[in-house]
């Protein structure tokens, strides 16, 4: 019994400094799930919440040298097909690398993915401390087939979702 309480003891000794650590390094962990949704005419602007989910994003400012994390997981769209993933509205503060850039909405072309033979697929992007300054964000994820020259949105998050960066 002894020996339990002792080793019931140090678990709990161990546990407390491990959280106060990641207290004193400044920054706590936040994860948000986003639902992604179908979009009327290709457009990001036409989400249709009102339809089921097709997936998720989940937007993660992590501690460490990586300021954002985004990770997603989506299903019922074409299988074997390459998506391109556009995040919308990170300017001012983002200096990072893209595949291409659309200025008048401020959409960043951040990835690609395939999709597998059922239609499902999955992403992970992680975004650097030194490309993005620390500040809160209004921003969409929109997920475009890359069939189609980049041009036909088929699902995205709502219009905003917002997300802090903290230094």
């Amino acid at each position: 019994m002894k020996k339990y309480l002792i080793l019931v003891l140090i678990v709990l000794i161990i546990g407390t400094l491990v959280i106060g650590v990641q207290v004193a390094s400044g920054k706590r962990v936040d994860a948000q799930r986003v639902p992604l949704y179908p979009v009327n005419n290709c457009n990001s602007a036409f989400v249709r919440s009102d339809l089921p989910s097709q997936g998720e994003v989940v937007f993660v400012d992590p501690m460490g040298n990586v300021t954002f994390i985004i990770q997603g997981n989506v299903e019922d769209l074409s299988p074997n097909q390459c998506y391109n993933i556009w995040i919308r509205d990170l300017d001012p503060g983002y200096s990072g690398n893209f595949l291409k850039k659309y200025a008048p909405l401020g959409y960043y072309m951040v990835d690609t993915f395939t999709t597998n033979v059922e239609g499902k697929g999955t992403f992970h992007i992680n975004i650097l401390s030194e490309d993005l300054t620390p500040g809160e964000y209004e921003i969409q994820l929109a997920i475009n087939d890359d069939s189609a020259g980049n041009g036909c949105t088929v699902l995205a998050t709502e219009l905003w979702v917002t997300v802090t960066i903290k230094e």
